[in-house]
């Protein structure tokens, strides 16, 4: 009896478990097509309800509700048209940086690009009424020709001329002011300032026409400008571990890491620059075209349809080049912010950013935090991770490196994370090294006429063609006293 008893009770806990998993079953296709069909249903109403929060000013619930739709499950154009009203309720209603980053998520879609310029725009205002005139007055840079634009910016500069000479610098508060002449009555206080320190009509007249120099100042600009011709700018450069450099016959030479194809310059002709980012060498020819190789993972060898090209850079994962007519392009990792940049004579680029040199010597930085002091006049600027050094037109450093000497007597400069070189008027190269740690060896026997700072080796050329290089050479990147430039 109790066999049988156990017999039965095991039959029955079998069909009671057979019984429990179909019921799980059932229940589990039964929510899966709950959860379907909520999401179906969530992407039909999404929009509306978006539109309802909208209404109400709740911007950014609205755009969480947006947010919050599978992209797959949902209607694209309804979802780029609900951002869109997103984004310009937000601009309507001042708030202009958040619109801008939905705008610029929009790509082409409507007048999203003409928005993100709106928006850019509305920020360079904000920045002003806010009294940050240096800051606005690079935003408005940047955006060129954009509505009124130009006229914000000369405003803004008149407005740190005013404040330049608060603070004393007459001679700094002329030089703005002469940069801006045909704006309001700019000239006419750059002129009211000079005769107050001259006392002379025809002597204050030079002063302004001179940008706020004083002769024998005017005669040191003039001075170090012709100088700085010896320079052979772009000649040599150095990547993470290689290193190249331009022949006078237009051919190029590298050694170093080869992994990626950056030392491949063999066939290379009628090059009169090259640049050197991480694992990739730019080179620029002689009619304004571009040639790159080597790693192109970011798009940074991408430059051949490049034309009118008259100076390129490279940053680590990056190429940037300034064209003939003052204009910048660039290609590679980062995005920069830098279509409206016009007027520019020089430029550098960094890992993380660009700078350059434009109108009379002021500097324009994508990052704006790298912005210098406006009333000065540079001549060169050279960036890095993080870090940056500048020469005046009178050929004194200027850095944000706190450890860096006073140096006077430059020509030209190169900064890396760990270095900077500067070759003066001499055509000595100094050296500066920011920890003990990086510190080597540094012979270079006569005239130095360029140099490339890197992060565990630099160059620098002498006239006679040679090649000097210290660091790391532990994939050949300092094998170059075969190489003859010149």
């Amino acid at each position: 009896m109790t066999e049988k008893n156990d017999v039965i009770v095991n039959e029955s806990s079998d069909a009671f478990v057979k019984k429990t998993v179909r019921i799980s079953l059932i229940a589990a296709a039964v929510l899966m097509h709950i959860i379907v069909l909520v999401i179906i249903f969530w992407s039909g109403i999404a929009p509306a309800a978006a539109d309802i929060f909208l209404r109400l000013g709740a911007y950014d619930m609205a755009l969480g509700v947006v947010d919050s739709v599978d992209e797959e499950d949902a209607d694209a154009q309804v979802i780029n048209r609900c951002r869109y009203d997103i984004a310009s309720a937000m601009y309507n209603d001042g708030r202009f940086t958040d619109a801008r980053e939905i705008f610029e998520s929009l790509g082409d879609y409507s007048s999203s690009a003409d928005m993100v310029l709106s928006c850019r725009y509305g920020e360079a205002g904000d920045l002003m009424a806010k009294g940050k005139y240096e800051d606005a007055s690079q935003a408005f840079y940047r955006l060129g020709e954009f509505e009124d634009s130009p006229e914000k910016y000369s405003e803004c500069r008149y407005a740190i001329a005013e404040q330049t000479l608060d603070s004393g610098d007459d001679y700094g508060a002329i030089r703005i002011f002469s940069e801006i002449k045909d704006y309001s009555d700019s000239y006419d206080r750059a002129y009211q300032i000079a005769f107050s320190i001259v006392g002379e009509d025809a002597l204050a007249r030079a002063l302004v026409e001179s940008e706020g120099y004083t002769a024998q100042e005017f005669e040191l600009v003039t001075d170090f400008a012709q100088a700085r011709t010896r320079i052979k700018e772009g000649i040599v450069a150095v990547g993470w571990y290689h290193t190249a450099a331009v022949k006078s016959d237009g051919g190029a030479v590298a050694c170093g890491l080869n992994d990626k194809g950056q030392c491949d310059v063999g066939e290379w002709n009628d090059i009169v620059q090259i640049a050197a980012g991480a694992y990739h060498t730019v080179g620029l020819r002689s009619d304004g075209t571009v040639v790159a190789t080597g790693d192109n993972k970011s798009g940074q060898c991408n430059v051949g349809e490049w034309k009118d090209v008259v100076q390129i850079a490279a940053g680590d994962y990056d190429t940037v080049a300034l064209l003939r007519d003052g204009t910048v392009v660039s290609t590679g990792h980062h995005d920069y912010d830098i279509d409206g940049w016009h007027g520019v004579s020089r430029i550098s680029a960094g890992a993380y950013m660009v700078c350059a040199i434009y109108g009379k010597g002021q500097v324009a930085s994508s990052h704006i935090s790298a912005s210098l002091d406006s009333s000065v006049n540079y001549a060169d600027i050279s960036v890095s991770t993080a870090c940056w050094a500048a020469m005046t037109a009178t050929g004194e450093l200027v850095s944000n490196i706190p450890s860096l000497p006073k140096w006077e007597d430059v020509l030209s400069v190169s900064v890396s994370p760990t270095v900077v070189l500067a070759v003066t008027k001499d055509g000595d190269l100094n050296v500066h090294f920011f920890r003990d740690r990086d510190v080597t060896d540094v012979s270079v026997s006569g005239d130095v006429v360029a140099a490339a700072a890197g992060g565990t080796h630099s160059a620098a050329v002498t006239d006679d063609g040679r090649v000097h290089t210290f660091g790391d050479n532990a994939y050949g990147q300092c094998d170059t006293s075969d190489w003859d430039l010149f």
